[in-house]
């Protein structure tokens, strides 16, 4: 058997989402944490993988899947023969439910998630290069907005 690989940061549902099946599955990954802070997302070893740059990357050998919910199912169908119908039925209906909300959440759930996290990001890196503090809590971060409104 191959080894699988997952390249994920802790901070990624999509990268949450499948451990998480890998876990239920009892399926061993070998688990890369990327520093998303340093970039490494965008190291050439990763976008050679992964042209978009995005995470998670899963690799079963020289086969890799870059979508997690293609990730998702590929380990459901590769790992998950007894628990499969529990978790993507066979039978039309069932699974059509089951697609739709794969599909909601590829293309506007998460797409939401990812604005109001870049959002958030791209705010605490102002303050943090603009005020010369270092650490934040979230009640830090907080006051810290308000205080520059008024």
């Amino acid at each position: 058997m191959s080894q699988l690989t997952l390249w994920k940061t802790d901070a990624s549902p999509p990268a949450n989402a499948v451990r998480a099946l890998a876990d239920i599955l009892g399926v061993k990954l070998d688990v890369i944490d990327v520093d998303f802070a340093n970039m490494e997302h965008k190291s050439p070893e990763l976008l050679k993988m992964n042209p978009l740059g995005t995470i998670p990357v899963l690799k079963d050998g020289d086969f890799i899947l870059t979508d997690s919910h293609a990730q998702m199912k590929y380990l459901l169908s590769k790992f998950g023969a007894e628990q499969s119908e529990k978790l993507y039925p066979s039978e039309l209906r069932a699974r059509a439910l089951v697609d739709q909300s794969l599909f909601l959440d590829a293309a506007v759930l998460f797409i939401r998630l990812k604005v109001v996290a870049v959002s958030i990001i791209a705010t605490l890196t102002y303050l943090w290069c603009h005020t010369g503090i270092r650490r934040y809590t979230s009640l830090d971060i907080s006051a810290e907005i308000q205080s520059q409104l008024h």
